[in-house]
């Protein structure tokens, strides 16, 4: 997916006793595009992600930045320690890792996106045995295919080179959640007249917090959920 220039958001909130430490700011990372979480021209975010997020950490008074960057990104971020904290993340997987979000700021619907005259049906072991697939790098949709056991080919950032991608027959199937509002008219063109969508799953979606922050911060998740919970009613 393509994604704009990384833009910053800070809120400060020094008339509470910050619950990590008051120099120590929380380092929010989202993708920048969708309901949860959009970043504006002016670099300014918006969304009820959030919103969410605001509320969550005015409640714990804990300063923290929000910034841009292409999933794709998310590991090296992770891997460096410059990230605490992404969303909006799926809530699937181990449990271990299920452990380290605070949930639901809301839910997110996955499609299967294939050619309209495909020969396949999405849901059959023909489709999983050999079709060839594809997802957006370092999401979750690439991990369930990945361990799922499907033909997984190499994705791309670019939502308009996937759609791409099935009309010429490089690949037979992509998942991902609602890309329509992403698509430059070309691309959208071709849904609805040569590519169909199938719902595959709804998921909960939250905030993610790394390994590495949790590590320093071992209470904090269990607080934030918790202010989550507040703000969410």
């Amino acid at each position: 997916m393509q994604f704009p220039k990384v833009g910053l958001y800070v809120l400060f909130l020094s008339f509470c006793t910050p619950s990590v430490a008051s120099q120590d700011q929380v380092r929010v990372f989202t993708h920048g595009q969708g309901d949860f979480g959009t970043q504006l021209e002016d670099g300014q975010f918006v969304g009820r992600g959030i919103d969410l997020l605001k509320c969550s950490m005015q409640a714990l008074g804990q300063p923290f930045s929000v910034n841009a960057a292409a999933m794709v990104r998310k590991s090296r971020l992770a891997s460096s320690e410059t990230m605490d904290a992404w969303f909006p993340s799926i809530v699937h997987g181990t449990d271990s890792h299920i452990e380290r979000i605070a949930y639901p700021i809301g839910t997110m619907l996955i499609y299967w996106y294939v050619p309209i005259d495909t020969k396949y049906d999405v849901a059959s072991e023909a489709f999983k045995a050999r079709a060839k697939v594809s997802a957006f790098p370092g999401s979750t949709p690439e991990k369930i295919l990945r361990a799922s056991g499907f033909q997984l080919h190499p994705g791309t950032d670019d939502e308009n080179s996937m759609i791409l991608r099935l009309v010429e027959g490089r690949i037979d199937g992509f998942l991902g959640t609602t890309i329509e509002g992403l698509l430059k008219p070309r691309p959208k063109a071709l849904l609805g007249t040569r590519i169909k969508r199938t719902l595959y799953r709804e998921f909960e979606v939250g905030i993610e917090f790394m390994e590495s922050f949790i590590g320093r911060h071992p209470n904090f998740v269990r607080r934030f959920q918790a202010a989550l919970t507040n703000c969410t009613k």
